[in-house]
């Protein structure tokens, strides 16, 4: 019978490098995406994004199902990292880093889903500004995203604290 194995032992740095990496990674997932609209010559901004919002086109629904990608990976990640963390302790930084993962994959890929629904829109109906909309704003979202042992002990200790609180 296989027995699983047991990931090789990171340390706590190990770990935000490599969540460095993938954010990276995701962040610049944008740019051939804005090539390939660049190339195809359907990159026109030549309308305002009031137009773009108000359009009758299946354009609007799009533009609202990015949104709500984009808005909904904070409570969603929150969601998964609280529940990751019960029972953590501080002074076992290893595991609190190590919790961290799984939310912060859902934050990077909600993000991109938004600027990938830009990219079908622009693509599709050549409405680049939705593309720009909501590819900047992809970008933006996963590139605040960059991972450091203070930012994650700063989140941990934040849901520490309200799980605290609500057992009072």
């Amino acid at each position: 019978m296989l027995q699983p194995q047991q990931p090789p032992y990171q340390t706590p740095q190990q770990i935000i490098m490599l969540l460095k990496i993938l954010t990276f990674a995701m962040a610049f997932t944008m740019v051939p995406f804005a090539v390939v609209l660049v190339i195809s010559q359907k990159w026109v901004i030549d309308q305002a994004l009031f137009n773009v919002l108000m359009s009758t086109q299946p354009t609007q629904i799009l533009l609202f199902v990015g949104a709500i990608l984009y808005v909904s990976r904070v409570p969603i990640s929150n969601m998964i990292y609280k529940n990751a963390v019960v029972g953590i302790k501080l002074e076992e930084t290893q595991k609190w880093i190590q919790a961290y993962y799984a939310p912060h994959i859902i934050r990077l890929a909600l993000a991109e889903s938004a600027g990938l629904i830009g990219f079908v829109i622009a693509f599709q109906y050549n409405e680049s500004t939705s593309f720009v909309v909501l590819g900047l704003a992809a970008v933006i979202g996963i590139l605040r995203e960059i991972p450091s042992q203070e930012k994650i002990k700063e989140r941990f200790l934040l849901v520490q604290s309200l799980q605290t609180r609500g057992k009072t």
